[in-house]
């Protein structure tokens, strides 16, 4: 009897011995698998791509300068381009109320993100808009100037970005003689921009305005000697 007891008492010892060890390679196993699930999960979440960077860069810049409307407008345009447009409508939101007001470089992302839904009818109404709110802001940015005897000219910079998508829209669509007209006032504010000489080109090209089209892509290859378009466009019109 007392070595039946023994016996029972070994098997019992051993049973724990292997419950135990059991358990062990269990919680190691679980500890590992959650790190797995971990580390993917934070994989899934960190940026992909340059594009992917870019955005997680503004978006951190719009925390540390929410009052700031054209880091506002890099961030919306940089979502609105990557094709992610709902989240683009949504940071013109979060702008507005940051902003406290509709401000003139968000206002022209807005009717970039119709531009790129192809509902031009709703960019054209939302660049015009834009291009009100971007005429008080750059009138008001004048007046402070002057005020201060500073004496230089306004930040022109969104007066040309919404006359070149003015430009974009209207190509888009159809009507080339209105693009043109954008594009000119765009490039009265700064006649050095290539890629706007070239698009113009192309639209007196299409006009069959040919003089026209060739002395804007010479301009264009002035500020750009190499610029491939340009060279191509003046081979295919005879320059």
């Amino acid at each position: 009897m007392a070595r039946t007891r023994t016996g029972d008492r070994e098997r019992e010892s051993l049973f724990w011995l292997q419950f135990g060890v059991l358990a062990v390679v269990i919680l190691i196993l679980a500890a590992v698998l959650w790190a797995l699930v971990t580390v993917s999960s934070l994989d899934s979440a960190a940026p992909r791509t340059v594009t992917e960077r870019n955005i997680r860069a503004l978006e951190a810049a719009v925390l540390e300068q929410p009052e700031d409307a054209p880091t506002w407008a890099k961030l919306i345009r940089a979502q609105a381009l990557s094709g992610d447009t709902r989240a683009a409508s949504r940071s013109v939101e979060r702008a507005d109320t940051a902003l406290g007001t509709r401000r003139g470089p968000v206002g022209i992302e807005v009717a970039r993100i119709a531009f790129l839904e192809e509902d031009f009818e709703a960019a054209l109404e939302e660049i015009d808009a834009a291009l009100a709110i971007v005429a008080e802001e750059t009138e008001a940015e004048r007046k402070s100037l002057a005020e201060r005897n500073i004496v230089m000219d306004p930040d022109f910079t969104a007066e040309i970005d919404a006359r070149v998508l003015k430009g974009e829209i209207l190509t888009a669509a159809g009507d080339a003689e209105g693009a043109i007209d954008a594009y000119t006032e765009a490039l009265e504010f700064n006649g050095r921009m290539a890629d706007v000489l070239l698009a113009r080109g192309l639209l007196y090209e299409e006009l069959g305005q040919a003089e026209e089209a060739r002395a804007d892509f010479e301009a264009a290859l002035t500020y750009i000697p190499d610029y491939a378009p340009a060279l191509e466009a003046l081979d295919r019109i005879g320059g």
